[in-house]
């Protein structure tokens, strides 16, 4: 049965008829048998609208286009319910701001019932509708974890020295607090964060947690309570430098997860590289001496999942992803010659954190050139969960040994290479509990050594082929499932 045939004999108000979908809308609620009240039709098309209403047998009445003020929308509705007596379903096509109109707000029965119909995709309800029952949902999932209080911390790299993110949730009923009390004071440096931004990814964060199928509007972040201490790192006050603020910020949602794992065990996702790595690269193309210059994102692993290993080269919290070695050749005289998924650099765990990546770039050319970074996770890697290894630290290295200050610009020589070695996402859970053919699968695949499985998961795989075989298959590795029970036992006693 169509979602539609259950707006039969019900009063529809579509707002914002002349636009976008709003005509076929209108139609196919009319097919069905609805009443229906349309706004925002043209003079020109009223006559028009209403008798291919009429024309299914539907009734109808066309109000007036202009809605700007509360008398108009006022009178819109006045107008309705004097023809039909009720409202049953509010599809707003236009964006309204209803706040003004008391029998709209915060009447959460007359919701229920404007909100009573759902036609996969057509149905546009209206912005408030749509705050309440995302809040009431959000609510609903925040009673779901036992009140209390819930610390944690985690550390940047920082620039001169490290910076400390420290914060508590508090769970009260229906709504959670997140302090920032005791994280570092702001910094002198281009990486301190505003308190807009550290309220929007901390309340990302719970809604990532704890009710992630509800959609992103200021209903969902009403039950989230978000303090910093005035001119800390999350909470600068001028003249602080901003401009890298995602250094920072992009560790919250981690840090949250570390603290609400404590009353969601088995829920949440182990620590991940978080910051997206941001390299700027400058020089001159060799045959013209035009300058270029190149923006670069890229992403290290994501932590464990509680049921799924973490994602490789995937960013979280951010979305970024990585441009093709193809595209930045073309564009540019840099050269990237490797670029590969990094091998045992997934914190070990019953599920494995996802891999970093290896990239080495140069440029093709004989002048100078050089390159500014943003990168972080040198120091302190992402931390396992439940059981889980951290994830492997990244790496930031010239060709000639040199391990420079990851957060300036560094300039470079003709002939020089730089290393951005990405880092990995912490592992979930007891790394002896992993299955020994997902194991074995890591080791065919080249995301983990037969090393690192001995010695971090206790599974023993034999490499049977010949020791200079560049092509490696399946079949030529054995998984001696024997001594990686021995092993296991061994470890337990």
């Amino acid at each position: 049965m169509s979602e539609l045939k259950r707006c039969a004999g019900k009063v529809v108000l579509v707002t914002g008829a002349g636009h976008g979908i709003g005509r076929s809308v209108i139609e196919r609620f009319a097919a069905e048998g609805a009443r229906v009240g349309v706004n925002d039709v043209s003079s020109a098309r009223a006559d028009e609208v209403v008798r291919a209403i009429h024309s299914v047998g539907g009734e109808a009445i066309v109000l007036a286009a202009d809605v700007s003020s509360k008398a108009q929308v006022d009178a819109m509705f006045d107008a309705v319910l004097q023809r039909f007596g009720t409202i049953d379903v509010l599809v707003n096509n236009a964006g309204l701001i209803y706040e003004d109109r008391h029998f709209l707000d915060g009447d959460e029965a007359w919701w229920d019932r404007v909100q009573g119909v759902n036609l996969k995709g057509a149905f546009l309800c209206s912005h408030r509708a749509a705050h309440v029952r995302s809040e009431r949902s959000m609510r609903q999932s925040i009673r779901a974890i036992p009140n209390g209080r819930y610390e944690h911390e985690t550390w940047s790299d920082g620039f001169e020295s490290p910076i400390r993110i420290q914060m508590a949730v508090t769970v009260r009923d229906e709504d959670i607090d997140i302090d920032f009390t005791g994280s570092s004071p702001q910094s002198e440096r281009g990486i301190n964060v505003v308190m807009n931004y550290t309220r929007a990814y901390a309340s990302f964060a719970i809604k990532a947690a704890v009710s992630p199928e509800v959609p992103h509007n200021e209903g969902a972040f009403r039950p989230v309570h978000v303090t910093a201490p005035r001119g800390s790192i999350l909470n600068c006050v001028e003249p602080a430098a901003v401009a890298s603020r995602h250094i920072i910020g992009h560790f919250l949602p981690g840090v949250i997860f570390g603290a609400l794992a404590q009353a969601m065990p088995g829920q949440l996702m182990a620590g991940g590289a978080e910051p997206v790595w941001i390299t700027i690269w400058r020089g001159q193309f060799p045959q013209t001496a035009e300058p270029f210059n190149l923006t670069v994102f890229q992403c290290g692993g994501a932590g464990a999942r509680a049921t799924k290993d973490g994602l490789s080269a995937t960013g979280f919290p951010s979305g970024v992803g990585g441009v093709p070695a193809e595209v930045i050749e073309s564009l540019t005289p840099l050269v990237m010659h490797r670029r590969e998924l990094r091998t045992d650099s997934g914190g070990a765990g019953r599920y494995r954190g996802g891999l970093g990546q290896w990239t080495t770039m140069g440029l093709n050319g004989d002048q100078p050139w050089s390159l500014s970074a943003m990168v972080d996770r040198i120091q302190f890697p992402g931390a396992g969960l439940a059981g889980g290894l951290p994830g492997a630290c990244g790496e930031f290295i010239v060709s000639d040994g040199r391990r420079p200050q990851p957060k300036a610009r560094l300039a470079l020589q003709a002939g020089e290479r730089v290393q951005l070695n990405l880092p990995g996402g912490g592992g979930f859970g007891d790394p002896f509990e992993r299955d020994p053919q997902a194991a074995f699968n890591d080791v065919v695949y080249g995301y983990l050594s037969m090393e690192a499985a001995a010695r971090d998961y206790g599974v023993v795989i034999r490499y049977l082929g010949q020791s200079d075989q560049l092509v490696r298959l399946p079949e030529h590795y054995a998984l001696d499932l024997p001594e990686t029970e021995r092993r296991r036992r061994a470890s337990v006693k």
